[in-house]
């Protein structure tokens, strides 16, 4: 199964926190924390809420 990273930081403050997930992990993640106003890193692009090229 493969893996991806997924950064994020908690609240926009202090040191990012990387975690590894399948594709569908990472896209619901990403949307989450993107919806809270954290900055999200995705295979080390930003996530902006919009479509990622993850499948």
């Amino acid at each position: 199964m493969k893996k991806i990273v997924v950064e994020f930081q908690p609240l926009g403050i202090g040191d990012w926190v990387q975690v590894k997930v399948t594709a569908e992990v990472a896209r619901v993640l990403a949307k989450e924390y993107t919806e809270y106003g954290w900055p999200v890193r995705v295979y080390s692009y930003l996530y902006s809420g919009k479509t990622n090229g993850l499948k």
